[in-house]
């Protein structure tokens, strides 16, 4: 399987970029809805994004296929069969949740990641799913992942 396309999609210099796992249910939601953000800081973070993402390094998208033989797993215990990609440049960082506040379904979120922040998610089957609504200002991300990824077996 070639990741290359996807690999150049990421411009570190002026982006951050951070992941999230979560069941295999939520990724066409979280595509059209945005990522719901609950807010519980136990880990005593300075900003709430941390508290739901793991912020994706330059040497972690080099080696994105074992993360994702790591991270995902098709057990239902902690509901890891979908990796959320997030992106936004570096000067939106400590504002890519909106913490205003936002309920659903009769439960309070702390704050919200929209969907024009939410690049795409991968599957089991390393599939990644891109989001038409992520803005990265341009069209770049779509031509680059274009014909979603499937890992060969």
């Amino acid at each position: 399987m070639d990741f290359n396309n996807f690999k150049n999609a990421f411009d570190f210099k002026n982006n951050s970029y951070f992941y999230h796992i979560t069941s295999e249910d939520l990724g066409d939601t979280i595509i059209e809805e945005g990522l719901l953000v609950d807010g519980t800081n136990i880990l005593d973070v300075n900003n709430i994004i941390f508290t739901t993402a793991i912020p994706i390094t330059p040497d972690m998208i080099d080696n994105i296929e074992d993360i994702l033989d790591e991270e995902l797993h098709e057990d239902d215990f902690r509901g890891t069969s979908i990796m959320i990609i997030l992106g936004c440049d570096k000067d939106s960082v400590d504002n890519i949740v909106n913490t205003d506040g936002y309920e659903k379904d009769g439960k309070h979120f702390e704050g919200i990641v929209y969907p024009n922040s939410v690049m795409g998610y991968f599957n089991l089957e390393h599939e990644f799913i891109p989001n038409d609504n992520f803005d990265y200002g341009s069209n770049e991300f779509y031509d680059l992942c274009e014909n979603s990824y499937k890992k060969e077996y």
